[in-house]
């Protein structure tokens, strides 16, 4: 699976806060304890289903042992990642308005996910312009693909922050091939949309076959 990712995407929904309750039980004490310190109701329910995903996407490749206690996390700022025998697989997550996703390989990867709002885009031709191609050309949804594309480059390189943000180049248009640059080295891009209401970008090391599953992490017990 080296050169192939996999990448989970669950569709929201409130009345299900409830299971997930007791599915937070069986989680190892640490992990359950940074879902249920969140205040905020809906991070808790992102947080959890995250790690479900992540849950069921490790398991779907083979690990139907896979311990929580193998998850890290460094600090606030740094990528989570898998110790001991799931060392070799790197995983990422994100979330936007009632879309929660997370993609998992065997290489370095990077996952955004944006909801299409109106907004006024063009305020950040100046910032941007250099990493955007034909940035004044652009419309809301092309605004967002790139978006995600910046976003997923810099999260898989884990330089987060809007200074890498500006060092990242982007190939010149979204049919030609799919790549960027930053700090010379290559990163490959898949987009997806999980409907016309949502722009998303999975940035990979090397060019990546992806399988995307839609899902719904609580009630599916196995992909």
């Amino acid at each position: 699976m080296l050169n192939t990712s996999l990448l989970l995407i669950h569709h929201m929904n409130q009345a299900e806060l409830a299971p997930l309750d007791d599915w937070l039980q069986t989680l190892p004490c640490d992990k359950r304890d940074s879902v249920l310190t969140l205040k905020d109701p809906a991070l808790r329910y992102r947080r959890s289903i995250g790690l479900r995903l992540l849950q069921l996407g490790m398991q779907s490749i083979h690990h139907q042992h896979f311990d929580f206690k193998d998850l890290v996390y460094p600090n606030d700022y740094a990528k989570p990642y898998l110790i001991n025998q799931f060392n070799a697989w790197q995983f990422n997550l994100s979330h936007s308005k009632d879309i929660i996703s997370c993609a998992i390989s065997q290489q370095s990867i990077g996952l955004d996910i944006e909801y299409i709002r109106q907004r006024n885009y063009q305020q950040f031709s100046t910032y941007l312009a250099d990493s955007i191609p034909d940035f004044d050309k652009l419309n809301l949804q092309e605004f967002y693909q790139h978006w995600t594309a910046l976003e997923a480059v810099i999260k898989a390189a884990g330089t987060v922050g809007l200074s890498n943000l500006r060092k990242v180049r982007l190939s010149n248009n979204l049919s030609a091939e799919k790549s960027a640059l930053l700090h010379k080295k290559k990163w490959h891009l898949h987009y997806f949309s999980p409907d016309e209401n949502y722009a998303g970008c999975l940035a990979s090391e090397n060019i990546s076959e992806v399988t995307i599953k839609y899902i719904n992490a609580i009630w599916n017990t196995s992909l």
